[in-house]
């Protein structure tokens, strides 16, 4: 079975997936607009922070300086710097609903008086019991804590406006390791002892403008995911030291990676991906690399991209295709390269294949999405772990929108081996 006729059964069945649900879409009956309003605020900044950091680079998740809220909580604790032995109590603690025996939530190394308990992919944590949980998505988390009230800039007729910039908290699980966050001024970073983490390290640092606090949190569950979380503090100083102090003591492994993961749609190995039949048969003038680990072949005649030549974990190779104009083929390779990365979910159009020694192999085929000239050449994105998940590869590719193109993506993905 070849990449189109399984993009066109899938494709067949959303379509009479979406036919069926036509007649029977409501508008919900009530809208929170308030909630909405957050969002999407929420949601600008964000986009607005990845453009300045990534310039618009696809995959990279940016977590917002604070969420907008129309509500302001005046609560708040005194706090201990770092380094102190205790968390102090809140002065008023917050009523919450006990849960059912079926909802209870695995209890966090260390508990605060007036904090409550989460989890989080099998990672149990604590937040201040004045703080709430945003729902966002399967692969992530948010909180949105106390804030101060602002004067809100904005077109004209909207002066004197008053919201609140509240703290928040952002935390998303991935097969990846994160890279580094983007951050302005001095940090500093220590390490953690978590339990079932096989690393851990804690950044915090007070941004120079604003001279708010932040901190960010890397912990690797041993032979699983990787986790980051992303604190951001609009509040005074001392707030911020008391929430992350209390935030890092409370982490622990409560689940195995195994039951982690299989708790996980998408990563209980290759077998739930539709397998694609690659070309094994490499042509005798193709150039064979190595890169960490990974062996692969890519077409004669390509050149090293000279960008990536002083790198030892990423390698392009290009060549002028003639086919559209503006687009080039170009060939990337790489290994635990920091912004890269797979999340812990497959799309839903990946597909698989056999890999010897591999734990998980997913790819995509597909036309891209227009280019500025409205070329729409072929996009190939794939990714192989090592057996038990702890590593990955990937290759990234644009090809032309022919099936001479395709074919040698197939060609490329079948000379794949680990090692």
């Amino acid at each position: 079975m070849n990449v189109h006729d399984i993009y066109a059964k899938q494709d067949a069945a959303l379509v009479a997936g979406l036919r069926a649900a036509g007649s029977t879409i409501e508008p919900p009956k009530s809208l929170d607009s308030v909630a909405m309003a957050t969002r999407a605020v929420r949601t600008v900044r964000r986009r607005r922070t990845a453009l300045v950091v990534a310039g618009g680079a696809a995959g990279v998740v940016v977590a917002a300086a604070g969420a907008l809220a129309l509500t302001y909580d005046a609560a708040s604790d005194r706090a201990l710097l770092p380094g102190s032995s205790e968390v102090s109590a809140a002065p008023s603690p917050v009523a919450s609903v006990e849960p059912t025996p079926e909802e209870t939530v695995p209890q966090p190394a260390k508990l605060p008086a007036g904090w409550q308990p989460a989890e989080f992919r099998g990672l149990a944590y604590a937040m201040p019991g004045t703080w709430k949980a945003i729902p966002y998505d399967e692969d992530s988390v948010e909180w949105s804590g106390p804030g101060q009230e602002i004067e809100i800039e904005g077109d004209p007729g909207n002066e004197g406006m008053v919201g609140s910039m509240a703290d928040s908290m952002f935390m998303l699980a991935s097969l990846k390791k994160p890279g580094e966050w983007p951050r302005n001024g001095e940090s500093e970073r220590v390490d953690l002892d978590v339990q079932g983490a096989d690393r851990a390290v804690l950044t915090t640092g007070t941004d120079p403008d604003s001279q708010t606090g932040w901190a960010d949190l890397v912990v690797h569950h041993t032979g699983g995911l990787w986790y980051s979380a992303h604190l951001e503090f609009v509040t005074d100083a001392a707030r911020s030291d008391q929430v992350v102090q209390g935030f890092a003591e409370s982490l622990a492994f409560t689940s195995s990676p195994i039951e982690v993961r299989e708790g996980i749609e998408g990563l209980q190995g290759s077998g739930d991906l539709p397998v694609v039949e690659v070309d094994r048969e490499t042509p005798a003038d193709w150039e064979v690399h190595e890169l960490n680990g990974m062996r692969y072949s890519v077409p004669a005649g390509m050149s090293a991209d000279p960008v990536d030549a002083a790198l030892t974990d990423v390698e392009t190779w290009m060549v002028p295709d003639g086919v559209q104009d503006g687009v080039d083929t170009n060939i990337t390779a790489l290994r635990e390269y920091d912004g890269y990365g797979a999340t812990t979910t497959a799309p839903d159009d990946a597909l698989t294949f056999q890999i010897e020694g591999a734990g998980r192999v997913q790819v995509t085929i597909r036309e891209s999405e227009p280019w500025h000239n409205g070329a729409t050449p072929l996009d190939v994105q794939f990714w192989v772990w090592d057996e038990d998940m702890s590593g990955s590869w990937g290759i990234n590719a644009t090809l032309p929108n022919t099936p001479e193109g395709e074919r040698t993506a197939l060609r490329i993905l079948g000379s794949v081996s680990i090692s």
